[in-house]
């Protein structure tokens, strides 16, 4: 069987951070459900196409993928699994910013199967957070990634 890696991009974000070059900007709830209907609208396409395939690798990159409803989160990470072969031992990993973060929503992203967390933090200084628009305390990063580890997460990325 082949090896398929997929990359899921979520350009939403609470607001465009200074520094960032990626495609991203602050969308309402109705452009957000439109778009994750469209993916999911691509993986029916696609899936079937790949059936010689099994993934080893799902990211979910953006934008800030934890900005999104984590309701629709596990809707995508449905699709994935309903829609592709995705091996047993696949690192599958979700893209955080510690403002956009909740206990409930690691708990979500655990149940849907995410098994790696990135956190962007940047930096542990309060005046470089605010220098470059992040939406987030180096306190707030903290609880956070102790609240991922407390919910079962083993594989963090900060």
């Amino acid at each position: 069987m082949k090896n398929l890696e997929i990359y899921i991009h979520t350009p939403f974000c609470v607001k465009k951070c200074e520094y960032c070059d990626f495609l991203s900007f602050p969308a309402d709830d109705a452009t957000q459900l439109r778009y994750v209907k469209g993916l999911m609208a691509e993986m029916i396409f696609y899936g079937p196409l790949m059936r010689d395939y099994q993934v080893s690798t799902v990211y979910i990159g953006g934008g800030t993928p934890s900005w999104l409803n984590e309701e629709w989160t596990a809707a995508l990470m449905e699709g994935v699994f309903e829609c592709f072969n995705v091996a047993e031992d696949a690192e599958i990993s979700i893209e955080c910013n510690p403002g956009t973060l909740s206990r409930d929503k690691l708990l979500c992203y655990r149940d849907a199967g995410i098994n790696r967390l990135s956190i962007g933090l940047q930096s542990a200084n309060a005046d470089e957070l605010k220098l470059l628009g992040r939406i987030h305390t180096f306190e707030q990063f903290v609880t956070n990634y102790e609240v991922a580890r407390n919910v079962g997460f083993k594989n963090i990325n900060v």
